[in-house]
């Protein structure tokens, strides 16, 4: 056995020799000399602050992003038959389906009850459908919110108003707030 085993490091021995030994690097790597210097990279910010970190991310170029650049935290308008991405970690994207009612006020109308509008809104988050789901808002008041997964949808208004016959206007647009709760 002791025989095997002398046999065994010498063959490990041989080879260690044969392959340049222990010695570090070989010569040809140590002594080359690398033609540039290594720099500092001053894209980035060398104390980053709370405000990058959490309330921003970094595009691909160095460039900086708000949130509300983004749409998140930031109401947007949707035309009916429309999309916004509103783009966080995940894009969650908000479409205005379909005006359901409208009761409203008219403009320049005065009524004793303020009415509501119905809207139907999509939602996807990161490719997947959440549904779709009627909000309502009340004339002069901002609409419900409504909790989907990680973040939360709020109607804020929709325009315009109806016509002061009570027929329903053309070119419905949707007031959509998208946020962190």
């Amino acid at each position: 056995m002791g025989k095997i085993l002398f046999g065994f490091f010498t063959l490990i021995i041989l080879f260690a020799i044969a392959c340049g030994g222990s010695g570090g690097a070989s010569a040809s790597f140590s002594d080359a000399e690398r033609p540039e210097t290594i720099e500092d990279d001053v894209r980035l910010e060398p104390t980053p602050t709370v405000e990058t970190q959490l309330g921003e991310y970094g595009g691909g170029g160095g460039e900086v992003t708000s949130l509300e650049d983004r749409g998140f935290g930031a109401p947007q308008e949707i035309a009916l038959g429309e999309e916004f991405m509103f783009e966080e970690v995940l894009t969650v994207t908000v479409d205005f389906r379909e005006l359901v009612s409208d009761n409203r006020c008219a403009e320049g109308s005065t009524c004793e009850e303020p009415g509501q509008a119905v809207v139907k809104l999509g939602v996807r988050s990161g490719g997947m459908s959440m549904g779709a789901s009627d909000f309502i808002i009340e004339s002069g008041a901002e609409g419900e919110i409504k909790k989907l997964g990680r973040f939360s949808v709020q109607l804020v208004d929709v325009n315009p108003l109806p016509n002061a016959d009570g027929t329903l206007s053309d070119g419905y647009v949707a007031t959509v707030l998208v946020f962190r709760q």
